[in-house]
């Protein structure tokens, strides 16, 4: 089963995929294009993507991109 990672950011209002995947801390992940830069709220301007790749150097990201709140696995569940 593949485990995806979603990380949450703290953006300006409407952020394209390219302006995220621009950030410092993200520009080596691929960042997946169907899921998009989805709100999760407005009034605090945090947003989320989705990536396939593991983030195991959140500090180091976080460091290069302030933006970058949080990262969690994104796992997939299914009924056995």
């Amino acid at each position: 089963m593949a485990t995806t990672t979603i990380l949450t950011l703290r953006l300006p209002d409407s952020p394209s995929l390219a302006q995220v995947q621009a950030l410092p801390g993200l520009q080596d992940l691929p960042l997946d294009a169907d899921y998009g830069v989805v709100c999760i709220s407005p009034r605090a301007s945090e947003y989320v993507v989705r990536t396939a790749a593991p983030v195991t150097d959140l500090a180091k990201r976080r460091s290069q991109s302030p933006e970058i709140l949080e990262a969690y696995g994104d796992v997939r569940i299914e009924p056995t």
